[in-house]
Parts: structure tokens; sequence; C-alpha cells
């Protein structure tokens, strides 16, 4: 199994889909968006993980856990 990019819009939204050989198993995604800055986040940048789902069949064998581990990485790195 492995995730991959599904679609990448700048500044907006990060999203992985996991397909195991040409089956879909799972998916996750991020939204990114500004707020009004404070002083605990004086850049006003904010991240809301959503849609995280992993087939019936699929589930307990790490497949969430790793899908939201890269989509925090992803969100760790963007600017």
């Amino acid at each position: 199994m492995s995730p991959f990019p599904a679609a990448r819009f700048p500044n907006k939204t990060q999203s992985y889909l996991v397909y195991n050989n040409d089956e879909f198993v799972g998916e996750g995604g991020v939204s990114f968006f500004q707020v009004m800055p404070t002083y605990h986040n004086p850049s006003g940048r904010k991240a809301y993980i959503m849609n995280l789902y992993t087939k019936l069949d699929y589930r307990r064998n790490g497949i969430a856990y790793k899908t939201l581990d890269m989509l925090i990485c992803d969100t760790r790195q963007k600017p």
C-alpha cells in the first residue's frame, strides 16, 4: 500500500488518497486558512485536518495513522 498526493491547491488544501494496488482503501486531507494573528499565533496561519477515512476491511492496519502523520508533516513544512 502506498499513499500519494492526490491534489494540491496552492496554500489551500493537501490531500492523500491511499491505494492497495488499484483498490482505493483510504484518504485524508488538510485545509489551510488564515485567521487574525494573536499573541499565541502571531502568523495567523491555521490548519484543519479533515476527511480522514479508511475502508472497513483495511482498518486497524495503521493506514489512518500513517496518513495523519503525513498530513501533519506536510503542515509543519508549509511556510
